[in-house]
Formats: structure tokens, sequence, C-alpha cells
């Protein structure tokens, strides 16, 4: 038995541990598959420690990010979330799953010593209607959002003008198609894009006023409540 501990998170303890080592051009890696438990849910650990990229931690097991959390702490909207597979490299966390039926990735990082927990969230191309059913087929749902990256972030840890390249993995790259850099204010920011559907009655209202593209680039902050748990329809409508 060993205990080893998720960068962020709560310590594991490792048990029925199997080693495996190998040694390439004087270099080892190793690979431990392992058996552990986290508020006695059975958990399967694989850890790969290479040359290049580094240590990197696999959990296959059904978690929710609130199991990962030390005690007393919450990500609005996203804590009892549950994902399917959670990958951690050097520096930060990567969570995938499914958020309002949507593939998410969600990546756990923080911006360097001292600083709290910040969280990223990315997911493909949705309408309003993938959050409120009721207005799927209506005007409202006539748009999509489109390369959009979340990003929640603890109070007293705000910073402006952060690069987009400086951010972990695939929330950099996403953040990155629709600007160099974003305000990383305290709670939950948003940057991306919004398509309008040619043909439609948003479209055509932006040709009236004069608008000829169908893309607008989308910045600024959203309520937490678009991705609560148990928000009624009508609350993630009105919070959008």
């Amino acid at each position: 038995t060993s205990k080893g501990t998720l960068p962020f998170f709560q310590p594991l303890e490792l048990d029925a541990m199997k080693l495996t080592a190998t040694r390439k051009d004087g270099k080892w890696s190793s690979y431990v598959d392992a058996k552990s438990k986290l508020n006695n849910k059975p958990l399967e650990v694989v850890v790969t420690r290479k040359p290049n990229p580094g240590e990197i931690v696999k959990i296959t097991t059904k978690i929710t990010l609130a199991d990962l959390l030390p005690s007393g702490t919450s990500i609005p909207g996203l804590s009892d979330v549950e994902f399917d597979e959670i990958d951690f490299y050097e520096g930060y966390g990567e969570f995938t799953g499914k958020l309002k039926g949507l593939d998410t990735q969600v990546t756990a990082f923080k911006r360097g010593p001292g600083n709290k927990l910040h969280i990223g969230v990315t997911f493909g191309a949705f309408t309003v209607g993938s959050f409120v059913p009721a207005v799927a087929g209506s005007a409202i749902d006539d748009a999509t959002f489109d390369d959009m990256a979340f990003v929640w972030v603890p109070k007293g840890d705000g910073e402006k003008g952060v690069n987009a390249s400086d951010l972990p993995n695939d929330l950099g790259t996403v953040i990155t198609k629709s600007s160099a850099k974003i305000d990383l204010n305290p709670g939950l920011n948003l940057k991306g894009s919004l398509v309008i559907k040619s043909g439609t009655k948003v479209a055509s209202l932006m040709s009236k006023a004069g608008i000829k593209s169908n893309s607008l680039p989308l910045t600024g902050s959203l309520s937490p409540q678009v991705v609560a748990k148990g928000t009624p329809s009508g609350g993630v409508k009105n919070a959008i």
C-alpha cells in the first residue's frame, strides 16, 4: 500500500499495485496499475511516468468533481457533474464527461504558487435548446455557440489580459480561436463565438441592422445558474 497525492485534490491510498518498468536510450519509463477508493467508491488508477511528458495519472472510474475537491470546496454548477475519465498532467488535470448531454472537458489548474484552483470548461458547438428544450426550434434557438470556453476563477485571483496560449492544453487552444487574450475575472468567464444560421429571423434582423457577418465574438461573464444542477428551464433561459 502506498499513498499517492493527486495535484490540487485529496490524497489516495493505492493498493494492489502492479509495476512495469522499461529502459530505452538510457532513460526509464514506468507504468503502475493500482486500485484505490475515494468516498467509498472503488477506483482504477493508472500512473505512467516517462522522461517526456512526465508523470501522467489516469482514473477511469465514474466520479464527480465533488469527490475530489477538498472538503468545503464547491465549483458552482460543476461539483456534482459525473465524469468518465480523469487525467492528471504536470500542472493541471483534465476531466472528460457530459454536461447537459454535451461531451465536455473540464480542466483544473492553478495560475502559480499560492493561487487557488481555477476550472476551465470546453465543449462542442451547442444551441440554447441544448440547455433549454422548451425553446428548441424557436427564434432564440437559431444561433449556435461555437468554440466556447468557460473559466471559473476564485475570488481574489482575478487577472487582466492573460495570454490564452498560457492556459493549459485544449482550454488555451479553444480560447485562442476567438481571442489571443482573456480577462480572468472572479466568477464565471466566457469566450467564444455566436454563429447565426442564414435565412433565419435573427439573420434577417442582423442584416437590416447592417451586420453582415454571421459570426459574432462573445466575451464576458455568465451566471452560474446556466450550468447549476436543478436549475429550472426558465431560470437557465433568463441566465443566458
